[in-house]
C-alpha cells in the first residue's frame, strides 16, 4: 500500500471496503450455514424417533413380534452416536402398564403417559425431562397405534454424543470461512498491490516521455483494463514515433506500384512490337513480290493476295484484341453493367460462330438455362464466350465444345478463388465464392488439353505453349487474357483445370442479377429447379 501526499492510496481505498464488505458476507454466510446444519441434524434424530414410533405400532397391529423388532433396533441404533441410549417403552392403553421396553424404562405417571401419547395424528417433538430424576433432557416422540390399543413413546437423552452430533460440522464451517477470509484478503492485497504497481508504471513513463521524446518503453502492463489504458497511450507514443517512417513506407510502396505499372507496360509494348512485326513485315514481302515481278503466274499471284489479306486480318484482330486488352486494364468501373440475360448471349454467340463456322468443324453446344440473369456488359461477355470457342478450336483439335452452368460443391467453392498477376490460383475470400450471389458455368473440350505445368499461365498476355503455335493457328495470343480481363472485371472468379474427359476446362463465375430480394428468390429457385 502507498501514502500519497498524505492521503491513502488508490490502492489502499480500493483494499479496505472490498475486504470489509467480503468479509461480512463470508460471516453471515457461515452462521447461516451453522444454523441450517443445527437444524437438519436434530430433524434427523427426530424422523428418526418416529420411524421406531410409527413402525412398532404398525408390527404391533399386523402380528410382528415386537421384540424382534426391538432387538433390531437396539442392534441398528446402537451403532450410531446421536443414538446411543435410546429408549422405546409399549404401552397397553387399557391398563396403562408397559408391555415391552428397550432401554431403562421411564418413570413417569399414567398421566404423562398419556399426555406424550394421547393425540396419533400428532408429531410430538419436545425437549424436556421424561424422568423425575433424570440429570437431561430428551428427544422425543409418542404415538397411539390405529386400533388405540397401543401407546409407544421413544427418546434419546440429550447427552454430550447428541450434542456433538447436533453441532455437526459447525466448527469446519467457521475454519473454512477463516481461510476463505485470509485468502481474499491475500489476494485483494495482492490485486490493490498490481493496481498500484501499474499506476506507478504509468505515471513514470508519463514523466519519462514528456522529458525524453525518444523513449521508448517496454510492455510491463498487466492484462487488464488498466493494462489495457496504459497499452493504448504506449501505443499513441509509439504511433508518434513511427509517423516518419510509415510515411516513407507508403512512398516506398507507391513507387513501387508507379515503376511496377511502368514495368508491365514497357512488356506490353515489346510485345505488341513483336507480334505487329511478324505480320506487317510477311504482308510488305508479298507485296514486294507481286510489284517487282510482273511475270508470277496469276495463281501464284491469288495465293500471296490470299496470303497477304489473311496476315491483314490477322492484324485486325490483333488491333482489336489489344484495344480490348486496354479497355479492360482500365478497370471494372468504366464498364458498364445491367441486367442481362446470359441464356441470350449464349444463344446469339452460338448462332454467329455456327454460321461463321470459325470452329473448323467442331461442334458447340450449351445448357444454360432461360432466364439466368447475370449483372454483366453484353459486349463484353459476347466476346468472351467467342474467344473461348476459338481457342478450342485453334488448339485443342478435338470434336466439341460445350458450355453448362452447374452448382458448386463445399470442397469445390473451398478453391474457387481469383487469379492475381501471374495468374496462379490463390485463395480470396470475396464475395464470389457465394453461390447464392453467382452463378458458376464450365467450358471444356475433348480436345489434347493442355499439360498441367502450363495452366497456371494460361492467361497470361502473349503466353503460348509452343512457339509459333498462334501464327500458326492465326491466334493473337491474347484471347484467353481477354476472358480472364472480363471474368475479373465482372467480380467473378476463373481457373483452368484439366477436364475427365482428358480436354481443357475453363470454369468462372459471374454475378447474379435482382432488383430486390423478393424477385431474387423466386428466380434462384426457378433456376435450382432447372439445374
Amino acid at each position: 500500500m502507498y501514502l500519497m501526499k498524505g492521503r491513502a492510496s488508490y490502492a489502499w481505498r480500493l483494499f479496505i471496503p472490498r475486504v470489509a464488505i467480503v468479509t461480512a458476507l463470508l460471516v453471515t454466510m457461515a452462521m447461516w450455514q451453522v444454523y441450517r446444519e443445527r437444524n437438519y441434524h436434530r430433524e434427523f434424530v427426530e424422523q428418526q424417533l418416529g420411524y421406531v414410533v410409527e413402525r412398532a405400532a404398525n408390527c404391533y397391529n399386523g402380528g410382528v413380534s415386537i421384540p424382534q423388532f426391538l432387538d433390531f433396533v437396539h442392534q441398528y441404533y446402537s451403532r450410531h452416536t446421536f443414538s446411543r441410549g435410546i429408549r422405546v417403552s409399549i404401552y397397553g392403553t387399557d391398563t396403562w402398564k408397559p408391555l415391552f421396553v428397550m432401554g431403562q424404562p421411564y418413570s413417569m405417571s399414567q398421566a404423562d403417559i398419556q399426555r406424550l401419547t394421547s393425540d396419533p395424528s400428532k408429531v410430538s417433538i419436545s425437549s424436556e425431562k421424561l424422568d423425575s430424576g433424570a440429570t437431561s433432557d430428551y428427544i422425543y416422540r409418542g404415538t397411539v397405534s390405529p386400533d388405540g390399543t397401543l401407546a409407544v413413546l421413544a427418546s434419546v437423552p440429550m447427552n454430550t454424543a447428541l450434542d456433538d452430533y447436533i453441532e455437526g460440522n459447525t466448527n469446519e464451517v467457521w475454519i473454512i470461512a477463516a481461510v476463505f477470509a485470509l485468502l481474499i484478503i491475500i489476494s485483494e492485497g495482492f490485486a490493490s498491490w498490481r493496481i498500484g504497481r501499474n499506476i506507478k508504471i504509468l505515471r513514470d513513463f508519463a514523466q519519462r516521455s514528456t522529458t525524453d521524446p525518444d523513449f521508448m518503453p517496454h510492455d510491463s502492463f498487466p492484462h487488464d483494463e488498466l493494462g489495457d489504458i496504459a497499452r493504448q497511450i504506449v501505443t499513441m507514443h509509439n504511433e508518434r514515433m513511427a509517423a516518419r517512417s510509415e510515411r516513407d513506407h507508403e512512398h516506398e510502396i507507391a513507387l513501387n506500384a508507379i515503376r511496377e505499372k511502368a514495368q508491365q507496360k514497357c512488356q506490353l509494348t515489346n510485345n505488341i512490337n513483336h507480334e505487329i512485326k511478324t505480320p506487317i513485315g510477311v504482308i510488305k514481302g508479298y507485296l514486294d513480290i507481286l510489284a517487282d515481278d510482273n511475270n508470277l503466274p496469276q495463281k501464284t499471284r491469288e495465293e500471296f493476295i490470299a496470303k497477304a489479306r489473311a496476315y491483314a486480318d490477322r492484324l485486325i484482330n490483333l488491333v482489336n484484341d489489344i484495344s480490348a486488352i486496354t479497355r479492360l486494364d482500365e478497370g471494372a468501373d468504366i464498364i458498364v453493367t445491367e441486367q442481362t440475360d446470359y441464356h441470350d448471349v449464349v444463344y446469339t454467340v452460338s448462332e454467329d460462330i455456327t454460321t461463321s463456322g470459325i470452329l473448323n468443324g467442331m461442334t458447340f453446344s450449351f445448357d444454360v438455362p432461360i432466364g439466368t440473369m447475370v449483372k454483366g456488359n453484353h459486349a463484353l461477355l459476347s466476346a468472351m464466350l467467342l474467344n473461348l470457342a476459338k481457342n478450342s478450336a485453334n488448339y485443342s483439335h478435338g470434336t466439341y465444345c460445350r458450355l453448362e452452368m452447374y452448382r458448386p460443391t463445399a470442397d469445390e467453392l473451398a478453391t474457387v478463388s481469383k487469379t492475381n498477376d501471374t495468374h496462379s490460383i490463390t485463395t480470396d475470400s470475396n464475395a464470389s465464392s457465394d453461390p447464392d450471389n453467382f452463378y458458376y458455368f464450365r467450358f471444356y473440350d475433348d480436345g489434347i488439353g493442355v499439360p498441367p505445368e502450363h495452366l497456371p499461365r494460361l492467361f497470361q498476355r502473349f503466353y503460348r505453349i509452343e512457339s509459333g503455335r498462334g501464327r500458326k493457328s492465326g491466334g493473337t495470343g491474347l484471347g484467353l487474357a481477354i476472358v480472364y480481363n472480363t471474368i475479373t472485371a465482372h467480380g467473378g472468379t476463373i481457373k483452368a483445370v484439366i477436364h475427365p474427359c482428358g480436354g481443357l476446362e475453363i470454369d468462372f463465375s459471374l454475378p447474379k442479377f435482382y432488383d430486390n430480394k423478393q424477385s431474387y428468390s423466386a428466380l434462384h429457385s426457378e433456376i435450382k429447379k432447372i439445374i
